[in-house]
């Protein structure tokens, strides 16, 4: 009979474990790595793509680009900053191009909270395991967001959608005792549909010791694109790919490097 009681009440929990959008979400915050779990209270590190300085110095319009690279800072308070490194001159036009290039991959590795990312939406659940983001005010970037979630409370995939179209993004999440059984993020699929054409691209993540500390070590990028017969006559080839490998180097943590570089 007290084994009874258990499993009903377990049931009855789990059934409400997740009454609200905000609950739903809290699950996954609590869930997912976060730098903070093993006391990284300050982190740089370089970051290199290979081939681009090879790509920009075939240009001849910067020179010869012996090592491009950046220099990443980060603190938990949110400030995260990227300088490029490596380019002779000033060249503020291609700094500023190439810094907002990077930020989808500051995005992969410091993932903005969901409730940043739905702030000033009208929220709502689709069953027990999706978030409803409206927006009302049609002011924000995406007019409906939809996070699907596992039986767990794991985030399993974003679909977006605006007047352009729809983007849709699949996480594939690893637990591991390196984190504590916290869910790291192992490869993220983005696929986006932008009237005739699509964009589909995945990302790997690969992760290893620095130290004592657990970080993100390289990311490989593959993009494909895909344009139908005859909806763009500047574009050739039906379907460009396009893969870029990305390593992560020179990490300092806990240093007070990112914060005497805020402090500038």
């Amino acid at each position: 009979m007290r084994i009874l009681l258990i499993v009903i009440i377990f049931k009855l929990i789990s059934i409400n474990a997740y009454s609200s959008p905000k609950s739903l979400m809290n699950s996954w915050e609590i869930q997912k790595y976060k730098l903070q779990d093993q006391n990284v209270l300050d982190l740089s590190f370089d970051i290199r793509i290979k081939g681009q300085s090879e790509e920009l110095s075939k240009q001849k319009k910067y020179g010869k680009i012996k090592d491009l690279y950046y220099t990443l800072y980060w603190l938990p308070s949110g400030s995260i900053d990227v300088k490029v490194n490596g380019l002779e001159g000033k060249w503020r036009e291609l700094r500023t191009n190439l810094k907002s290039n990077l930020y989808g991959v500051v995005e992969v590795l410091f993932p903005t909270s969901l409730f940043k990312v739905t702030r000033g939406y009208e929220m709502s659940l689709v069953g027990n395991k999706t978030v409803k983001a409206e927006d009302k005010s049609f002011q924000k970037a995406f007019q409906e967001m939809l996070f699907k979630f596992d039986k767990v409370g794991v985030l399993t995939e974003i679909k977006s959608k605006n007047s352009l179209g729809t983007q849709i993004l699949t996480f594939i999440n690893e637990k591991t005792r390196v984190t504590k059984n916290n869910y790291i993020t192992k490869k993220i699929i983005k696929k986006n549909f932008y009237g005739p054409r699509t964009i589909n691209s995945i990302i790997d993540i690969s992760y290893g010791k620095v130290g004592k500390y657990f970080l993100p070590k390289s990311l490989e990028l593959t993009t494909e694109l895909s344009v139908p017969p005859g909806a763009d006559k500047k574009i050739k080839n039906r379907v460009i790919k396009k893969n870029s490998e990305i390593e992560f180097s020179n990490f300092s943590v806990n240093k007070n490097v990112a914060m005497k570089y805020f402090k500038k």
